[in-house]
């Protein structure tokens, strides 16, 4: 069996087609989806139309992440002190692109999955941690070996972090496939991965692949993006182009 892993894919529809053609090559049985599905970049429908069709293509998992949360939290809180600038400006740009169906499938997905397929080993999703979906899981952290230690299976697939890796403790097996979308490994291309079935266990294929950056890039000026938060479209134009985060100067 092979599942594929996407992860923090953040409205980059571009990036999401080029590894959705891949996985369509790699005779795939299923695909673990983490989270972060949309925000930052332009057209967050049309990822969501991706994901949609894509859905009825293969059996998908799907698992919440922070981003969701946070225009969840926007839906039911219309009075909220967010306001068009920075990073909240993209939330609101997106929110304003959504339709409600996309709201409630955001709602109808958990923080935390444990994914028990006949046959094979149990996995448990997230998209930060077990307990918290914008809780960061490094390797070597101790809330990372503290969850290791705690997990009642063998394989933890998780998100958020945007780093790619494969880190084992206690007999325990974390795998983060990293960003579809949103690159930073000071390379901007998109990250994901494919788990294999071997004896009784898993073991993860980590990939990073070449797409059409211009393609997501051209978006950008006509999208409508810049008029809500300029600064940070632009910084996340940056970061597309070189997987270098910049965002971080910005503040929210």
């Amino acid at each position: 069996m092979k599942i594929a892993v996407l992860s923090d894919i953040h409205s980059n529809h571009a990036a999401l087609e080029a590894c959705y053609n891949y996985i369509d090559q790699q005779d795939v049985d299923g695909i673990f989806y983490l989270g972060d599905y949309v925000t930052d970049c332009p057209y967050p429908q049309k990822t969501m139309a991706l994901i949609n069709e894509y859905k009825r293509k293969y059996r998908s998992w799907f698992i919440k992440g922070n981003r969701e949360d946070y225009l969840l939290t926007l839906h039911y809180n219309p009075d909220d002190e967010l306001r068009y600038s920075q990073y909240s400006g993209t939330l609101f740009y997106t929110y304003e692109n959504l339709s409600k169906s996309d709201l409630e499938f955001f709602e109808s997905c958990d923080i935390l999955l444990k994914v028990e397929i006949p046959g094979y080993a149990p996995l448990t999703l997230c998209h930060g941690s077990p307990a918290s979906a914008r809780e960061m899981l490094l390797p070597g952290s101790e809330n990372t070996d503290s969850y290791l230690e705690k997990l009642d299976t063998d394989y933890l697939i998780c998100g958020h972090t945007h780093h790619q890796c494969k880190y084992i403790k206690h007999g325990k097996m974390l795998v983060n496939p990293g960003t579809v979308g949103l690159p930073l490994n000071n390379q901007p291309k998109p990250q994901f991965a494919i788990l294999h079935s071997v004896d009784s266990g898993w073991e993860p294929e980590l990939i990073s692949i070449d797409y059409d950056i211009d393609k997501i890039l051209r978006d950008f000026e006509p999208s409508g993006i810049y008029e809500k938060a300029e600064m940070w479209s632009k910084a996340i134009y940056r970061q597309l182009e070189t997987g270098t985060k910049f965002t971080d100067k910005l503040g929210k």
